[in-house]
């Protein structure tokens, strides 16, 4: 009788530390609002009336698995989103747009992608419009890059030979989870010095660069 007892308790205590967690998820999930003419990176960005304004805001957070970015309808960003972070099966982190039926405009104006996944997964990208086609080199001359992402991880380091709407890459670890919906890409191409690989632009690309696998 105590050992039928011991293995109820157990159970429900095990039930309930999985709905804890759950419910931790739920509690630690924010939705995230971006606006490029109504917003201001000084607001917290969790609302529609104090929404973040540029990507290199959102860029800096690290994502919780549940978390949701949503671009204001009709309006346009330019540079590269790098979405940190992942979700899991039941709390993928979404990327969606709000207030319209337009789509949100990424503009990756040269740099290598217009959004870039990096060892992260259980990511659900809905509704965006995405084009590339820039020179890879800023006002100065100099490459259009993003600080943390080189290496043998970015062979290619810029915009300048390759060029994606979207680039999923792993060198860690599997990855799996990832659903694109609802998106417009196009005028993805790169500006190389070598005409060879002028048309080397990708809409959307898995690469992996260890013995990972990428769904």
């Amino acid at each position: 009788m105590n050992f039928i007892l011991n293995y109820h308790v157990k159970l429900v205590v095990s039930f309930v530390i999985i709905l804890l967690i759950n419910l931790n998820y739920c509690i630690l999930a924010n939705t995230y609002y971006v606006s490029n003419t109504s917003g201001n990176d000084q607001f917290d960005g969790l609302s529609s009336e104090y929404a973040f304004k540029t990507l290199n805001k959102i860029n800096s957070i690290i994502y919780n698995p549940g978390d949701t970015i949503l671009f204001k309808s009709g309006e346009s960003w330019e540079g590269m989103l790098w979405i940190k972070g992942s979700g899991n099966l039941n709390n993928p982190i979404v990327i969606d747009s709000y207030g319209g039926e337009q789509k949100p405009i990424i503009n990756g104006d040269g740099y290598q992608a217009c959004i870039l996944i990096y060892n992260d997964d259980n990511i659900y990208i809905n509704n965006l419009e995405l084009f590339n086609e820039a020179s890879h080199l800023d006002s100065l001359g100099q490459t259009k890059k993003l600080n943390g992402f080189g290496g043998l991880s970015n062979l290619w380091g810029s915009g300048k030979d390759r060029r994606f709407g979207i680039k999923v890459v792993s060198d860690e670890h599997s990855l799996a989870n990832f659903k694109f919906n609802g998106l417009h890409i196009h005028d993805v191409f790169p500006t190389p010095e070598n005409t060879n690989n002028v048309h080397k632009g990708y809409g959307i690309k898995l690469e992996t660069l260890s013995d990972t696998l990428v769904k």
